[in-house]
Formats: C-alpha cells, sequence, structure tokens
C-alpha cells in the first residue's frame, strides 16, 4: 500500500520533470527529420523559467483569465496525478476521477479563450470545442468502460486503438493544434498571455501531453502486470515510445489538412469504440 503510494508520487514528480524535457526531444526529432540540428535537451525548461523571470502583465480585464489560467495548471497537475495513482489502484474511483479531470481541463481551455476579450482567442476557442468534440467523449467513454470491466483478457487489447487515437488529438499536435493557431501570425488562444502567465499555460499543455501518452500504457499495465515495479519501469518506457511516436507523426501529417481529419477522426473514434464495445460484450472462448 504505502509503497503503491510511494511510486505514484514518484511518478507524479517525473511527469511534472520530465514533460518540457520531452518537448525538447521532440523539437530535435522534428528538427531531424527536417535536416535541422535543434535545440537543446533542455531548451524548453530554459524558455519557461526565462518566461517564468518576465514581469507580469495581466491586460486589461484579464485578472479572470489569469485565474482561468492558474486553474488550468492546477487541474492538468491534479489530471497527471490520478493518472499515477491509476496505475497502482484500480477502484471505479480512479477511473472516474480521471475522465472528470480530463472534462474539466477541456473546459478550463474553453473558458480562457473567451475570457481575454480579443477575437482571436474566441475563434481559437471555438476551434477548440471542435477538436475536443471529436475525441474527448470517446476517450472518457473508453476510460469508464475499461475501469468498470477492466482487462480481463487479451480481446481487451482491441481498446487500445481508440485510445491511442484520441490521445493524440487531445495533445493538440499537428493537425489538431488549430485552438493554438502556431502556424499562423496570431497565435489563437495564447495570444494575450505572456511572461509567467505563458509559462503556466505551456507547462499545462506539456503535462496534458505527458498524461496523453501516459495514459495509453496506464490504463492497461495495471491489469496485466503484477509487480508494481515492473509497472513503473514500462510505464516510463512506453510513455517515452508513444510521445517519440506522436511526435514522428505529427511530422507526417504537417500538411493534411485538420478540418478532413476532424471528421476522419471522429468517424475512426467512433467506430473503434464501438468494435471494442462489442468485442467487450462477446463472451471469451
Amino acid at each position: 500500500m504505502y509503497l503503491e503510494i510511494l511510486l505514484a508520487t514518484a511518478l507524479t514528480v517525473a511527469g511534472v520533470v520530465l514533460a518540457p524535457i520531452y518537448d525538447s526531444l521532440e523539437r530535435k526529432i522534428k528538427a531531424r527529420l527536417h535536416s535541422r540540428v535543434g535545440p537543446p535537451i533542455l531548451q524548453t525548461w530554459y524558455d519557461v523559467l526565462k518566461l517564468l523571470a518576465k514581469e507580469l502583465v495581466i491586460p486589461e480585464g484579464g485578472y479572470f483569465t489569469a485565474a482561468v489560467v492558474l486553474t488550468e495548471l492546477f487541474l492538468s497537475i491534479a489530471l497527471l496525478v490520478s493518472v499515477s495513482f491509476l496505475l497502482f489502484f484500480q477502484s471505479l474511483t480512479m477511473y472516474v476521477l480521471v475522465a472528470v479531470f480530463i472534462s474539466a481541463l477541456s473546459a478550463a481551455t474553453l473558458v480562457k479563450s473567451v475570457t481575454q476579450n480579443n477575437l482571436f482567442s474566441i475563434i481559437g476557442g471555438f476551434r477548440e470545442y471542435s477538436v475536443v468534440l471529436s475525441a474527448e467523449p470517446f476517450l472518457i467513454l473508453l476510460v469508464l468502460l475499461i475501469g468498470a470491466r477492466g482487462v480481463t483478457d487479451l480481446k481487451s487489447l482491441i481498446g487500445l486503438a481508440p485510445v491511442v487515437l484520441t490521445t493524440y488529438v487531445m495533445t493538440a499536435r499537428i493537425p489538431f493544434d488549430i485552438a493554438e493557431a502556431e502556424p499562423e501570425i496570431a497565435s489563437g488562444i495564447m495570444i494575450e498571455l505572456s511572461g509567467p502567465l505563458l509559462a503556466a499555460n505551456e507547462l499545462s499543455l506539456l503535462t496534458r501531453r505527458y498524461v496523453m501518452a501516459a495514459l495509453p500504457a496506464y490504463l492497461f499495465l495495471p491489469w496485466l502486470i503484477a509487480n508494481p515495479l515492473l509497472r513503473v519501469g514500462l510505464g516510463l518506457a512506453l510513455t517515452l515510445l508513444t510521445w517519440v511516436i506522436f511526435a514522428v507523426v505529427a511530422v507526417l501529417l504537417g500538411r493534411t489538412r485538420a478540418a478532413v481529419m476532424l471528421k476522419g477522426t471522429t468517424v475512426a473514434a467512433l467506430t473503434l469504440t464501438l468494435l471494442f464495445i462489442i468485442v467487450e460484450s462477446v463472451p471469451y472462448g
């Protein structure tokens, strides 16, 4: 009991530290694929610390936005904590908590976009809403189904496909980064954020990306591996592997139209989720 709590706490701390490092690794992988050198492995941490050292500037009417940004960061860490404990405690309550924090985090992102009193931010919020609708309902349903039924046999692993698909969408990578509008001049939902607030927003996004990279492994490993230390080792390794795969996929989808991908993702997530439900409802053997 105490060992599991200690390991879950260590995984939470590791997630906070590793998320910016993995982001730097992703930037280096993308640079290599584009025949560039790429940044140092700690570059994202340098960027975050530099932003934290900047003057705190809150735009006119933006105090509520600042509160929402901090709330979003808190929810990201809370989601990381709940997912870390999910690796050791398989009660339905833990799965419900994960689902609640996923939904609350998306809601906070939407609220942040419409409270900045900026047209580009509001447009980014509507874009974020379309992305959320294409993946989040299916991811939450899958989390709750696995929590209620468990992974009883190998055929349950068919649920891994829709989980990986929806978690990729929820990481806001290409072409699902339309809310941030990174390829555009205006930076979407982040346009009014600077200094420490932008650093908090960046840490929130990176923490969410870490959780989404860890979630596929953390949902299935507890039912397949009995040794808690082995779970931790495999969980960390598979999280890194998933992050690297997501980084490569983002490069491969660089010229994909977001509208086409959103429709395709919704259809694919719905089909794979229904297939998982059907397969799980058929008695084994």
